[in-house]
């Protein structure tokens, strides 16, 4: 057995002990443990966050890397005591990309297929067949970011035959079945968007980008809340498994 990596987990809502606590007590070369039963706080190697108090990472000085349960980290970069200087690591997890894969995708069939239509017509008795319009190659489909969610999400689509185009800052490293597009070409990318998927991270960089110019420059506008044809969900589109988030601290602190 390798030498013991001792970690903290920082919350103020989420119980990251009850949801991985036991999960790490089944790894032997990690010792997670909440604050209120940290021995010596100099002697903590790496902290579980997400969305921990302003002032959470503050009695540890010697802090060598800080883990999201997530691919996102604007839950724990928004405390002001996260150490600048050190690694922030998102969660890298296929089986979570596959999850927000399906998601897309269920989301993709459902408003081009138009499964809202269709129980609607189901509901009032109707025998409502449409003729046309199925094929994949009818719906053109825009990704912002291209990252390991965005690219499982372009893979799984171009799978299924449809266009798929993504916008990014930079070209990105080619994927198969997928133009790659950059910022100076956004207003391309979103006049020949048909359903546009975004999968990047909340940053001050990219915050607000989802706004009224945006929607307006797609080929129709529309409103959100209670159009019939619109479905909105909560943050649920993937969610890692408790044993992925402790291979992910597992490997990453063995590389440190």
């Amino acid at each position: 057995m390798g030498r013991v990596h001792k970690g903290v987990a920082l919350f103020e809502r989420l119980d990251l002990m009850r949801l991985f606590g036991p999960h790490f007590e089944a790894e032997p070369t990690l010792d997670l443990r909440p604050p209120e039963r940290i021995e010596d706080p100099a002697e903590i190697e790496f902290a579980l966050a997400w969305r921990p108090g302003q002032e959470a990472f503050t009695p540890y000085p010697n802090l060598r890397a800080v883990f999201s349960i997530a691919a996102g980290t604007d839950g724990i970069t928004a405390s002001r005591s996260l150490p600048r200087d050190i690694p922030l690591i998102r969660l890298r997890d296929p089986d979570q990309a596959l999850q927000m894969a399906g998601f897309a995708v269920f989301q993709v069939l459902w408003h081009h297929r138009g499964m809202a239509d269709l129980i609607a017509a189901q509901a009032r008795h109707e025998w409502a067949r449409r003729a046309g319009g199925a094929s994949p190659a009818r719906r053109c489909i825009g990704i912002l970011g291209l990252g390991f969610m965005g690219r499982q999400i372009a893979r799984s689509l171009v799978a299924l035959g449809y266009p798929v185009t993504s916008l990014t800052r930079h070209p990105p490293d080619p994927e198969p079945g997928v133009t790659h597009l950059t910022q100076n070409r956004r207003a391309a990318f979103l006049a020949g968007t048909d359903i546009l998927i975004n999968v990047l991270p909340m940053t001050p960089e990219t915050r607000g980008l989802l706004d009224r110019a945006l929607f307006d420059a797609l080929p129709r506008g529309h409103p959100f809340w209670d159009h019939p044809k619109i479905l909105v969900t909560p943050h649920i589109a993937g969610e890692a498994e408790a044993a992925a988030v402790v291979e992910n601290v597992r490997r990453e602190m063995e590389a440190l």
